[in-house]
C-alpha cells in the first residue's frame, strides 16, 4: 500500500490519498492510523477526505470493512467525503458506501473534486475555516 494519511487541515480535516490495489491489510492500516487522528484531537468532528484518484482495484469485503474499519463508528467522525472515482471502482465504492451506510449511520459525500468536497464540508460545518476552497490538495 502507497496510501498516505495525513491532516489537511490539523485536528479538523484527515485527508487520505489512496492508491493501487486496496486490501484487507490497507484496511487495517488505514484504520490504525485514522482512529490515531481522531482519538488525538480535541475537536469534534473530524471530517475524512478521501482522494480515490490513484486507486486500481479494491479486493474487500463489507463483512471486511465492517470488521476493521472501527474509526467509522467513533463518535469524533464528522462527515466523510470521497473524490475522484471513476469505472469500476466508481461502482464498488459506491456499492460497499451505500451497505456501509445503512450498517453504521455513517454520513458520505461523493464529490466530483477535492474543491467540491471541501466546499460542502464548510457549508455543512461553518466552524470550518472560509480559505477551504482554496487548499490545494493534489500535492
Amino acid at each position: 500500500m502507497a496510501s498516505q494519511y495525513v491532516w489537511h487541515l490539523k485536528d479538523r480535516i484527515v485527508y487520505a490519498r489512496l492508491s493501487g490495489t486496496i486490501n484487507e491489510d490497507d484496511l487495517r492500516k488505514g484504520n490504525a492510523i485514522i482512529s490515531q487522528y481522531l482519538a488525538e484531537s480535541k475537536h469534534v468532528p473530524i471530517h475524512l477526505l478521501l482522494d480515490c484518484r490513484e486507486i486500481e482495484r479494491i479486493t474487500f469485503s463489507v463483512i471486511q470493512i465492517r470488521n476493521e474499519l472501527h474509526y467509522l463508528q467513533h463518535p469524533s467522525l464528522g462527515m466523510v467525503v470521497i473524490f475522484g472515482m471513476t469505472g469500476l471502482v466508481e461502482r464498488s465504492v459506491e456499492f460497499l458506501t451505500a451497505l456501509v451506510t445503512r450498517l453504521t449511520g455513517l454520513q458520505v459525500y461523493s464529490a466530483k473534486s477535492p474543491d467540491e468536497g471541501l466546499v460542502f464540508l464548510r457549508t455543512i460545518d461553518p466552524s470550518l475555516p472560509h480559505l477551504l476552497a482554496s487548499i490545494d490538495v493534489s500535492a
